[in-house]
């Protein structure tokens, strides 16, 4: 797979990469704090193991977002197939400049059409909610959870 790399009309010198696995231990090194920053929102269900191993094998998507500084924010993503639809999912995204950067989904999403997705989901914090419904995202529903190891017997 090769890097795509595309400039950003909102941030000065930014640039949006999809971290191909060939590059992805060279990326890791700086992708893997920013992941660990939004831990609570992935922790139940993978370790950052996995995380890596998933993005390696083609299972899921990075995408960073750098200047001449650094990297500054990631996007784990992954598609999903439903017997109807198959689906972008937003697994995180972490790191700062989120408001200023943003813009930058409008090509991730373009990407996962090309893949025949035709939705974009996610779970996030409700402050996410605010800077993406700009970009046409609703909440739809709410996500809950139990630990079910807990129950009683009825």
């Amino acid at each position: 797979m090769e890097v795509s790399r595309i400039k950003s009309p909102q941030i000065n010198r930014a640039q949006l990469l999809l971290v191909s696995p060939d590059i992805l231990p060279r990326i890791w090194t700086w992708a893997k704090p920013l992941l660990i920053e939004t831990e609570e929102t992935w922790g139940e269900y993978y370790t950052i193991e996995s995380l890596f191993n998933m993005i390696d094998k083609g299972e899921a998507q990075l995408w960073t977002v750098n200047d001449a500084d650094g990297f500054f924010l990631v996007l784990l993503t992954e598609l999903l197939e439903f017997p109807k639809v198959r689906v972008l999912n937003i697994l995180t995204l972490a790191g700062s400049n989120l408001e200023d950067s943003i813009g930058f989904l409008d090509y991730v999403e373009n990407w996962a059409c090309k893949q025949g997705a035709t939705k974009s989901i996610g779970i996030g914090r409700k402050g996410f909610l605010r800077v993406l419904q700009p970009y046409g995202y609703r909440q739809k529903g709410v996500a809950f959870t139990k630990n079910i190891l807990q129950r009683t017997e009825h």
